[in-house]
């Protein structure tokens, strides 16, 4: 934290608890998010 790499702590506890929030983020945004090619037999 001292040499201003915080950013970096706070995305990885959101991600750890949130394994899709850049998708849901990138969504919110507007942003064309395709399904990964393992998704579609599902």
């Amino acid at each position: 934290m001292a040499n201003g790499e915080a950013d970096a702590v706070a995305l990885g506890r959101e991600l750890l608890r949130n394994p899709y929030w850049a998708r849901h983020a990138a969504r919110e945004l507007g942003a064309e998010v395709p399904a990964p090619v393992q998704y579609h037999r599902s």
